[in-house]
């Protein structure tokens, strides 16, 4: 399996004020993956929105072939509690569940996330989104004897 960090097409905590495309990551062709997208700090802007959405290419070379999942808006961090004073997260208060959604490949082996900001001055910090693979289809050919 590979490495966790691999497996993130926008890397880990990264302060997003503008729409941001990761990084093609190839996982294999007809795949059960999960796509988590995880803000850890203060998200900041009026009425800032976070759409993140996951496409497929068969060769990742370049542009994509097909929107294979899209999660919920994503409106506010998913840790409990931002200090003020600082703007630092507060872990020891709880938060939210990162946004996730589960796909199939299909006949796609690439996979990319989107992160697509809306609002004003919209910053979201400490982003996030990794793809966990599920599961892999086995196939029997020829016959037993």
């Amino acid at each position: 399996m590979a490495s966790d960090n691999l497996l993130r097409s926008i890397p880990k905590l990264s302060d997003l004020s503008s729409t941001t495309t990761g990084d093609w990551v190839y996982v294999g062709t007809y795949r059960d993956v999960r796509s988590e997208a995880i803000v850890g700090g203060a998200v900041d802007g009026t009425n800032p929105t976070c759409i993140v959405t996951v496409e497929g290419s068969s060769d990742g070379s370049g542009s994509s072939d097909a929107t294979l999942a899209t999660h919920a808006t994503i409106t506010d961090e998913q840790v409990g509690y931002i200090d003020a004073g600082d703007n630092s997260p507060q872990h020891a208060v709880p938060g939210e569940d990162p946004i996730w959604s589960s796909f199939n490949t299909g006949a796609y082996g690439w996979i990319r996330h989107v992160a697509t900001l809306g609002g004003t001055s919209p910053v979201f910090n400490d982003f996030s989104a990794r793809f966990t693979v599920l599961s892999t289809s086995v196939r029997r050919t020829g016959t037993l004897s």
